[in-house]
C-alpha cells in the first residue's frame, strides 16, 4: 500500500480496514507470554486512512507508548486528549485522537503500556500501578497547593492594595474636613442626682433620596435631617428639666448612612442616593456634633454617654464614645 495515498472513505467498503497497528518486536530477545515465547516489543507503528488527506503514519516508542497510557488512563493521571496530545508536538489534536483510537485506548484502559503488562508479573503490575497513583497524587497535591497559594497570595495583594488605597483616601478626605471649635464655658448642670434618661436613635440613613414617584411626599435631605434631629434633642431637655434628670445616654442602633458605594454594605441591593460616600459621612459627623455639643452646652447633664453599633446593614461609620 501506497503510505501517501489519499484515502476516500466514500470508496471503502470495509471502513474498519481504515486504521492499521502494528507490534515491532525483538527477534533476538524473548519473553514468555502465557504458553508462548514472543520477542520484546520495541516499537508501535501505525497506519491510518484520513479522508481526503495523506496518509497518518509513524511509529512510538516505548517510553512514548508508556507515557501515553499512565497520563491518559483514568487510573494513571487522568489527564484530557489535548493535556495528553501536548506532550507529542509532532503530531495535531486531531491526529493524537487518530493514533489513540487505532490502538484502542480509553480511559478505562489500564495505566500500563502492552509492553510493560507483558514483561511484568502481575505482583509487578500491580505494584506499578499504586507507585504511579502516589506519583500522580503527589504531583496534582503539590500543583493544587501552589495554585491556591497562588490564589490566596493574589487575594491578599488585592486586599492590601484596596486597604492601601482606602487609607490613602481616608486620609485625603479627613484633611478637608474642618470644624471651628470655639471655646465654651463649662456651666455646671442644676441637679446631680441619679436619673438616667436613655434614648435611642436610628435609622437616620443620611444621603437617602427618595424618590418622586414614592406613595408618601417624604422629601429627605440634610436639612430635614438637621430638623428631625432638633426635634429629638428639644425633647429631650423638656423631659430632663420637668424630671430632673441629670444623666443621659444616647444609643444609636444603626443605619446612620444611607449606604456605602450606592448599595447596602452586606452586598444586598442598590440604593438611591443624594449624596456620596465622603458626604454622608461629613455630614453625619457634623450632624453628630452638633447635637452632642447642644446636649453638652445645656448645662442639664452631669455625665452623657454615646453608644453606636459599629453599623448596621447599610452604612460603614466610625464610632465615637
Amino acid at each position: 500500500m501506497n503510505d501517501n495515498v489519499t484515502y476516500d472513505a466514500s470508496l471503502d467498503e470495509q471502513m474498519e480496514e481504515r486504521s492499521k497497528t502494528t507490534l515491532t518486536r525483538e527477534s533476538s530477545e524473548t519473553i514468555k507470554v502465557g504458553d508462548r515465547l514472543l520477542g520484546k516489543i520495541t516499537e508501535y507503528s501505525f497506519h491510518i486512512l484520513v479522508r481526503d488527506k495523506e496518509t497518518l503514519s509513524g511509529n512510538l516508542s516505548r517510553e512514548q507508548m508508556n507515557l501515553i497510557y499512565k497520563l491518559y488512563s483514568s487510573e494513571g493521571a487522568n489527564l484530557s486528549q489535548r493535556e495528553v496530545s501536548r506532550y507529542y508536538s509532532d503530531f495535531t489534536f486531531q491526529e493524537f485522537k487518530k493514533i489513540l483510537r487505532a490502538f484502542n485506548i480509553t480511559k478505562a484502559s489500564a495505566p500500563l503500556a502492552p509492553h510493560v503488562i507483558e514483561e511484568k508479573t502481575q505482583d509487578e503490575l500491580v505494584q506499578l500501578t499504586l507507585d504511579n497513583k502516589e506519583s500522580n497524587y503527589l504531583k496534582k497535591l503539590e500543583h493544587d497547593r501552589s495554585r491556591l497559594t497562588e490564589s490566596k497570595l493574589k487575594e491578599s495583594t488585592k486586599k492590601f492594595d484596596d486597604l492601601k488605597r482606602n487609607v490613602q483616601d481616608f486620609t485625603e478626605f479627613i484633611e478637608t474636613i474642618h470644624f471651628k471649635v470655639e471655646p465654651v464655658e463649662v456651666r455646671k448642670p442644676k441637679y446631680f442626682n441619679n436619673k438616667t434618661l436613655i434614648i435611642y436613635i436610628s435609622d437616620m440613613h443620611i444621603g437617602a433620596e427618595v424618590s418622586n414617584y414614592s406613595v408618601y411626599d417624604n422629601k429627605f435631605n440634610m436639612v430635614v435631617a438637621q430638623n428631625r434631629l432638633k426635634e429629638v434633642q428639644n425633647k429631650i431637655f423638656d423631659v430632663c428639666r420637668n424630671f430632673e434628670i441629670s444623666n443621659i445616654v444616647v444609643c444609636n442602633i444603626g443605619d446612620s448612612l444611607d449606604g456605602y458605594n450606592a448599595v447596602t454594605t452586606r452586598g444586598g441591593h442598590i440604593l438611591p442616593q443624594n449624596m456620596n460616600n465622603k458626604d454622608q459621612f461629613k455630614n453625619y459627623l457634623k450632624l453628630m456634633l452638633d447635637f452632642f455639643g447642644a446636649l453638652s452646652n445645656s448645662s442639664l447633664f452631669n455625665d452623657i454617654k454615646y453608644y453606636c453599633v459599629e453599623g448596621g446593614n447599610h452604612e460603614k461609620i466610625l464610632i465615637f464614645y
